[in-house]
């Protein structure tokens, strides 16, 4: 069962079976638009895990202002401060350029992209004491290239930028999330290997106008960019996930 969000102007159509269009509508700066399904109605719902894999059609009507895409998460944002835990996400993911998100090396910090961010925490909580100092020396260009690596590694980030013109024509995707790894594929192209996300995750779709800015330099931010016209994201031949019995390579 696929649960419904919608919130500010954002607005779900269900057109056929496994067919659905996700829209967001004009709004001011500061507002939050969000039109979004998932198999999970609150973050007890999160029931899936490794192996598993979803496939989809999808394109865009308009560029988003936020944020959009369709993948798998561990919904890390509560309620309160104490909801709060680290994200584990494997997704396709679209950040507008209100977004800052310099992850990966050599990669774009915004745009369409195939993502993995698994942290691996026996080598992520004992880095977190340098933080502070990590912070400044990564603002020297040439020990930014040499230290962030580690930082990388220890998020479990990894990243694939898709050619921004398929984002608006009908493409094929599909995600495996295995044990040991997680494979993107692109009209049936392996684009991206990534490490696994642990723990339970739920899949989501959706499309908001939402913004965020975390740099290996310390630079926090987000809010919620204005929305100048409507724009969609229209996804079809949806496999809802299933985990898989037996895992093989394709």
């Amino acid at each position: 069962m696929l649960h419904r969000t919608e919130q500010g102007s954002g607005h779900v159509e269900k057109l056929h079976d496994a067919e659905y269009r996700l829209q967001i509508s004009p709004l001011g700066v500061g507002s939050y638009a969000n039109a979004q399904i998932a198999d999970y109605a609150g973050r007890r719902d999160l029931a899936l895990r490794a192996p598993v894999e979803m496939e989809l059609f999808a394109r865009f009507d308009g560029l988003p202002a936020g944020t959009a895409g369709f993948g798998f998460w561990n919904a890390p944002h509560g309620a309160k401060v104490t909801d709060l835990r680290l994200p584990n996400a494997a997704w396709f993911f679209f950040s507008s350029t209100w977004s800052n998100l310099p992850l990966v090396i050599d990669r774009k910090a915004n745009g369409w992209k195939a993502a993995v961010f698994a942290p691996r925490l026996r080598v992520f909580v004992p880095l977190l004491p340098t933080a502070p100092v990590g912070f400044l020396l990564m603002r020297v260009p040439i020990l930014y290239r040499m230290l962030w690596p580690v930082g990388q590694y220890a998020l479990g980030a990894a990243e694939y930028d898709i050619p921004p013109d398929m984002m608006f024509v009908r493409t094929h995707y599909r995600l495996r999330w295995l044990p040991d790894r997680t494979e993107f594929y692109v009209d049936g192209a392996l684009v991206l290997t990534g490490a696994s996300p642990r723990g339970r995750l739920g899949f989501v779709v959706w499309i908001d106008n939402q913004y965020a800015v975390v740099t290996p330099q310390g630079r926090f931010g987000g809010g919620a960019a204005i929305i100048s016209e409507e724009q969609c994201l229209i996804i079809d031949s949806l496999v809802v996930p299933e985990p898989l019995r037996h895992p093989t390579r394709p």
